[in-house]
Formats: C-alpha cells, sequence, structure tokens
C-alpha cells in the first residue's frame, strides 16, 4: 500500500477514489457527489492536500482492490472556516459536509442555501435527494420553483 499525492491528483482521476471509499453509505455519497459535480474544491491543490487522503490500495465494495480516497470532514469544516472562496462556493462545501457528517458538522441551512449560485442548486438538491435514497427508487426529479407534487 502506497500513500498517493493528492495535490497531483486531478479532480476526474479522484472522483472514482472518492465514490469508491463512500460507496454505501449514502450520506457520504451524497456529500462527496456534491464535491466532485461541483468541482471547485477539488480542483484547488491546497484543499486536496488538507483534507484528501489517497492510496493506490483500498477495498471496493464488491470486495476488490481499488485505489481509494477518502475525505476528512474535519478538515473539510475547518477548510470552509478559513478560505479565500467566493461565498457559494463556501455554502457547497459546507452542506457538503452536513450532507456526510450532519451530526458532527450541521450549518445554518437557509444561510447556506441563500448563497448559492444559480448553477448549484441542482447539485444540492440532487445530493439532498440522494441521502434520502431516492436514486434507488428511479425516480425522476422535477425542480419547478414551484412547491406541488
Amino acid at each position: 500500500m502506497a500513500e498517493l499525492d493528492t495535490t497531483t491528483l486531478t479532480p476526474d482521476q479522484l472522483a472514482p477514489m472518492l465514490r469508491c471509499w463512500a460507496a454505501g453509505m449514502e450520506n457520504v455519497e451524497a456529500g462527496v457527489e456534491l464535491l466532485i459535480t461541483h468541482r471547485y474544491w477539488l480542483e484547488r491543490g491546497d484543499f486536496r492536500a488538507a483534507c484528501i487522503t489517497a492510496d493506490d490500495h483500498g477495498w471496493s465494495p464488491d470486495g476488490t482492490i481499488c485505489s481509494i480516497a477518502t475525505v476528512d470532514w474535519d478538515a473539510v469544516t475547518a477548510t470552509a472556516k478559513d478560505t479565500d472562496a467566493p461565498p457559494a462556493a463556501g455554502s457547497v462545501l459546507r452542506l457538503a459536509c452536513a450532507l456526510a457528517d450532519g451530526v458532527k458538522h450541521a450549518v445554518a441551512l437557509g444561510k447556506e442555501l441563500q448563497n448559492l449560485e444559480p448553477s448549484d442548486v441542482p447539485l444540492v438538491l440532487e445530493a439532498v435527494a440522494h441521502t434520502t435514497g431516492r436514486h434507488h427508487a428511479d425516480a425522476a426529479l422535477r425542480v419547478t420553483g414551484r412547491f406541488e407534487l
């Protein structure tokens, strides 16, 4: 087993490694997918160095060996508090952390949602739906901006 330098890995290289680690934990899958789809944080070498650890030898959910990357949610919380990122990116980061480990990393949901850019909203909604298991139900989500079923 060899630790990998996360500062040299691209977001596209990290994505399957993070998914391998999060597989089967819906809340962690949601937080990881939000980081992957948003891309801002995974593109930052300082974030990868501080918050992500990677190894070339991990176990996938099906028992095969794969490269794996883990997120240190405590480090993510610290990064979210001390960053020069745009407010929307900070909110996405805090929301990803709260989805993955909300008991330990709760957020003021209304405040964080108000900071989002329009392009972030579907990503966050998809992540929230994922935590509820909607991805297993093959249910399509329709976001209209109106409260209707």
